[in-house]
């Protein structure tokens, strides 16, 4: 852990030093809530008299990444106090050892979809931290209560960024137990102020992170709508032709091929060029079977992108949705490398969006005239936003999935936040 500590503002010291029933820390990005929140949970874990808690994140990767890994992760402030593990019976757990060298266990599960209560099924624990709550399924939220019925020192521990404000974390739950003044619960709304660690510099690093709603989100700390054009912040600055192109980038660059396919949907291949730094969008390949009055199969599909890759002379990866499985076994018997895409959509999109506002992205102005069409009318379904169930419209979205899968699927984080 680092040695030049900042203290910790009185907010954070407040939510640490009041945990009740439910404790939830919402707020912007690196404003100190997750840290208040870890120092809550590594009190009450250790000063309970109870042996068994739970602890989820969206999935076990980002738990790991977000509270118990990195310099302020558990791992770090308890240092030889804390162990991470796979048990006997194949579980993820946190070990944590107290002064009175009792150790506690923390079970720790992923919740990314409707599916994932089953995980927590038959778990009994005395309380239970959540990470990104927003971003787990409500029957798993359901299901990790259930899990602390029976405890004498039930508690548990919620962290957030602001999401839509008739997203059902708050409709259900947050905005529910404030109204009803809910014994032992707290909630507390971090800014970037909160967090006295961080410079003046990195805040403003931050900002040129986030753009749009992400931006009133993630750095102002606001719970709103998703409305709107998308990509609003694409521009001229996002587009190249032949003669500004970087000298030898096609020679020199890394080269994909991101596909989204589709039969009675549209079928679309990008051509792109990595070189590190700038995503070059090169050219693209769309076909329409509701437009061209026909559907083409696997196989014809699997010819055209021989003669899109410059008629098999030059192969590359391709970036495939996955669930794809006919046209991907297609290209794999073409002797054509597949990497099965991440097809995460809101992360996808404000991961896309933050490169977009950086020019990382750029796009062939006539070659790629379609996806420049699409980037300008690609908006929010702001019916199912007022539903709260954020998603896009599905409408000229074909070629902006294709380019999200590339974005979540082959870039490192350093990239979309350096």
């Amino acid at each position: 852990m680092s040695q030049h500590v900042k203290p910790l503002s009185q907010k954070a010291i407040n939510s640490i030093a009041n945990a009740g029933y439910l404790n939830v820390w919402e707020g912007a990005v690196r404003s100190a809530k997750t840290v208040a929140s870890t120092l809550a949970w590594i009190v009450y874990v250790t000063k309970s008299r109870e042996k068994y808690f739970l602890m989820t994140g969206k999935t076990n990767a980002t738990l790991y990444r977000n509270v118990i890994s990195g310099d302020f992760g558990l791992l770090s402030i308890l240092g030889d106090k804390a162990e991470y593990k796979t048990d006997s019976e194949g579980n993820r757990v946190l070990l944590i050892t107290n002064d009175n060298n009792e150790v506690k266990t923390c079970y720790c599960i992923g919740g990314n979809d409707e599916r994932s209560f089953t995980k927590a099924r038959g778990l009994t624990v005395a309380g239970w931290y959540a990470d990104e709550v927003n971003l787990q399924p409500k029957s798993f939220i359901e299901e990790a209560f259930r899990r602390t019925l029976v405890s004498t020192d039930r508690k548990h521990f919620w962290t957030l960024n602001p999401d839509n404000p008739n997203h059902f974390i708050y409709t259900d739950f947050i905005d529910k137990y404030e109204q009803e003044q809910l014994q032992g619960f707290y909630l507390w709304h971090f800014t970037l102020d909160d967090n006295y660690a961080i410079s003046a510099e990195r805040k403003e690093e931050l900002k040129r992170q986030y753009t749009g709603i992400f931006y009133r989100r993630f750095i102002l700390g606001e719970r709103c709508l998703a409305e709107g054009v998308i990509y609003d912040m694409f521009n001229e600055d996002n587009t190249y032709d032949d003669t500004t192109m970087p000298e030898d980038l096609k020679r020199l660059a890394e080269r994909y091929i991101a596909v989204d396919y589709g039969t009675t949907n549209p079928c679309v291949f990008l051509d792109i060029y990595d070189d590190g730094d700038t995503i070059w969008v090169d050219d693209e390949y769309y076909w329409d079977s509701k437009v061209q009055g026909r559907q083409k199969t696997d196989s014809e599909y699997g010819i055209d992108m021989l003669k899109f890759m410059n008629n098999g002379n030059a192969h590359c990866a391709v970036v495939c949705d996955p669930s794809a499985a006919s046209f991907i076994a297609e290209l794999k018997s073409k002797d054509i490398y597949v990497v099965p895409a991440d097809n995460t959509v809101i992360e996808g999109i404000r991961n896309t969006s933050t490169l977009i506002a950086k020019r990382k992205i750029k796009v062939h102005r006539t070659r790629c005239s379609g996806l420049i069409k699409d980037a300008g009318v690609y908006s929010w379904d702001e019916k199912a936003a007022i539903l709260g169930n954020e998603k896009p419209v599905k409408n000229n979205d074909h070629r902006l999935d294709a380019l999200r899968y590339y974005v979540m699927t082959i870039l490192a984080n350093w990239r979309i936040n350096e």
